[in-house]
């Protein structure tokens, strides 16, 4: 499979074998890039991770991430209370993609929040 991204009109297509989806065209180049980089480690059975991203948080947060990540019985789940599943860390916050990832965590003020 060729995956490639071209300049569309005014904005950016991911082109698959030289074909052009409405659903892939986007207004930044980077994003298409991204799709792309997806695209191509899904070919490869990989798993997306994020590469080179930054997660602000504050310090009091971060610490607590990196506490949790010391204690072995501390992982990330979805727990299934009756009808409705609830994550036990929210994402909302970034909180399990910094547990995932601790080191994309970037230290802000607190004042930022």
């Amino acid at each position: 499979m060729k995956v490639e991204v071209k300049e569309i009109v005014c904005d950016w297509g991911v082109v698959i074998n030289d074909e052009v989806s409405s659903n892939l065209i986007f207004n930044s180049k980077a994003n298409a890039e991204e799709v792309k980089r997806i695209i191509e480690l899904d070919n490869q059975n990989l798993t997306v991770k994020t590469q080179g991203s930054q997660i602000p948080m504050s310090k009091s947060d971060a610490d607590l991430i990196r506490k949790l990540k010391t204690m072995p019985s501390m992982g990330v789940a979805v727990v299934d209370y009756g009808n409705k599943a609830k994550a036990m860390l929210s994402n909302e916050t970034n909180f399990v993609e910094a547990f995932l990832n601790p080191e994309l965590i970037v230290i802000v003020s607190d004042d930022d929040f």
